[in-house]
């Protein structure tokens, strides 16, 4: 930031933010979009977000849609080094969890804008932690900022939610026997060791804990160390007894318990183009379903459209539905 900003505009600039995150655009079109919303709402805050840029070359790169399985394992054939293999399953794994819980967060903040807004006396103390992230954080979406907010947010959610919305915070809350996921923890305990001094569960195939509270945080330690867990894997091959079946299986079960989150239908709609002669705009939105992301654009005449700012092409309407089963 390059100075405070408002409760207001930080609101608004998060869920334009992480909309476009979850519609599956990147990071700097997110940024842009989201000071957009900010000016689009009538505040005059939007030039006090700042994107901090690192250099292309270490740049992370994050993909929003979940791995296409049979694709992802094929190519796992054609590597032939072993650290190579463990290191791309781990960064799809990452990658299911920051966007689950994107849309977990866009979720919450969409429902209880009001609330972290004005932070009324009974939401207090839940919504006065989610501003703070959201004003301190929001423009370095890291697997750690990300598990921290939805964390607060999780604590928000509350019997006045949407059932969608409640359905997506017991998805994160329950508990469940690791299997796989607790296996591929210990694996990357073993490739690189925690501190002696800190205690730490063995045998974690066998124990039940719920991704909110044990498997995101466990993940999040390694998720900055993936030249590192390279390295290592390279430097012991055939000492740690790594399987990259059980790898495979962590992800597959990983994507199986994150579904009634990413199940969702999550809609990004920009202004693309303005006919002045028959009053008409031309719309791109971006939908998010099924893992998916589709783009096609609709004709929309003015009536239907928020007053806009005629120098931007930017964000007009930004929403989030449940998926309807067929």
């Amino acid at each position: 930031m390059k100075k405070d900003i408002g409760d207001a505009a930080a609101i608004e600039f998060a869920v334009g933010f992480y909309d476009a995150l979850g519609a599956g655009e990147d990071i700097e079109f997110a940024y842009k979009l989201a000071c957009n919303a900010i000016q689009w709402a009538g505040l005059p805050e939007h030039l006090t977000p700042v994107l901090k840029k690192c250099s292309q070359a270490t740049r992370p790169k994050t993909n929003i849609c979940l791995p296409d399985l049979r694709e992802l394992f094929n190519n796992l054939q054609s590597e032939k080094s072993l650290s190579q293999q463990f290191s791309y399953i781990f960064e799809a794994l990452a990658n299911v969890l920051e966007m689950t819980l994107q849309l977990f967060i866009v979720s919450t903040v969409r429902s209880y804008e009001g609330v972290i807004v004005d932070e009324p006396p009974e939401y207090l103390k839940k919504a006065k932690p989610i501003k703070k992230i959201i004003s301190e954080k929001f423009t370095s979406p890291s697997l750690t900022t990300l598990h921290e907010l939805a964390r607060n947010c999780y604590h928000l959610v509350d019997e006045k939610a949407p059932d969608e919305l409640k359905t997506m915070k017991e998805c994160l809350g329950k508990t469940f026997i690791m299997g796989a996921i607790g296996k591929l923890l210990d694996d990357l305990e073993k490739i690189l060791p925690p501190e002696s001094t800190k205690p730490r569960i063995i045998n974690k195939a066998q124990v039940g804990k719920r991704l909110l509270d044990y498997v995101i945080p466990e993940i999040s330690k390694y998720a900055t160390k993936i030249e590192r867990l390279r390295s290592a894997v390279e430097s012991n091959d055939g000492e740690l007894d790594l399987d990259i079946n059980v790898w495979q299986k962590a992800l597959e079960m990983l994507i199986d318990t994150v579904t009634p989150i990413v199940s969702q239908v999550f809609v990004l709609k920009s202004l693309e183009q303005v006919d002045t002669t028959s009053g008409n705009y031309i719309v791109r939105v971006r939908t998010y379903a099924n893992a998916v992301v589709d783009v096609s654009q609709k004709i929309m005449p003015f009536e239907e459209l928020e007053e806009y700012e005629s120098n931007t092409s930017a964000l007009v309407l930004t929403c989030i539905t449940q998926r309807n089963e067929s």
